[in-house]
């Protein structure tokens, strides 16, 4: 195994020839296998032809990355948190197609959903803060590029080519790092790094650390 991700209640693994495994609840379709059961041990997810190179386990849904830079969504949408353009489940992966001329390098699962383009580009989709955003809308502007997100469950993180921390999203419980409680519908410098050389950056449920 060379990946693997953690949602609330399931779990996915990468092999080191590309193939993905998941166990855990599928009440949701989350782990995209074509069935609701529950996987007491990894199965294979067949559904997927193409070797894996990313997976993220949400709440109730995953993100599933292939070499090709696409990116596929099971599981849990009552938010809109597949970026398939409605609110419907599904258990098997289904590819989103917003994607189709962007090449995909890392992806994000909390309550909502996030991308990192191979151009640095942010995206975002599903509910928060935010508002409710049913397909990947780009979420970063032009003169900055990122590197890296992780995503908790209602808020979000990334960095900056320059290690800079930039954080959206509820802050209920002062994830964000900003001070204030305030929530973030659009992604905000965390002048709190600034200086300091941040190389990684997680989130838990409410807390992030950089």
């Amino acid at each position: 195994v060379r990946k693997a991700s953690a949602g609330a209640k399931h779990s996915a693994f990468i092999s080191d020839q590309g193939a993905l495994y998941v166990c855990g609840t599928g009440e949701t379709g989350q782990l995209g296998t074509g069935r609701r059961d529950r996987e007491l041990v990894p199965v294979h997810v067949s559904l997927i032809s193409e070797k894996v190179r990313d997976v993220a386990c949400g709440a109730f849904h995953t993100l599933i990355l292939v070499e090709r830079g696409r990116v596929y969504a099971t599981g849990g949408n009552t938010l809109g948190q597949l970026g398939l353009g409605n609110k419907k489940n599904t258990n098997i992966p289904i590819r989103i197609k917003e994607f189709e001329s962007e090449k995909v390098a890392k992806i994000g699962c909390g309550h909502h959903s996030a991308a990192l383009t191979e151009r640095g580009e942010l995206f975002i989709w599903g509910t928060g803060v935010f508002g409710e955003i049913l397909t990947p809308m780009k979420f970063s502007n032009s003169l900055t590029k990122f590197k890296d997100i992780s995503l908790g469950a209602f808020f979000g993180t990334a960095l900056d080519e320059d290690n800079n921390v930039w954080t959206w999203g509820s802050n209920a419980n002062g994830e964000l790092g900003v001070e204030a409680n305030d929530p973030k519908g659009r992604i905000t410098h965390n002048a709190f790094f600034d200086g300091k050389r941040v190389e990684y950056i997680a989130c838990g449920g409410s807390f992030g650390i950089g």
